[in-house]
């Protein structure tokens, strides 16, 4: 559907003499295969949370790093003070 377009929901009717519970498991069974059809690869969101897995990671051992030398500094400068 593109911007601006109206899509409308037509919802099929169960023929004469037809068997209502069949009809029924059969609209669900439909239902729920769209509602899984959502065009998302698998794999390339697995991917993508790789990725921002260890993007955080870098980050977060980053900001170790930093804490550690500000500890060394203030340290340091204690000990050449005392």
């Amino acid at each position: 559907v593109a911007v601006g377009e109206v899509q409308l929901a037509v919802r099929s009717v169960p023929a004469a003499g037809t068997n209502d519970a069949a009809f029924v498991a059969t609209q669900r069974a439909e239902q729920a295969g769209r509602a899984f059809d959502t065009h998302v690869s698998g794999v390339t969101e697995l991917t993508n949370m790789i990725r921002v897995q260890r993007a955080y990671e870098s980050a977060a051992n980053l900001a170790q790093k930093q804490d550690e030398l500000r500890r060394n500094a203030i340290q340091r400068l204690g000990d050449t003070n005392a």
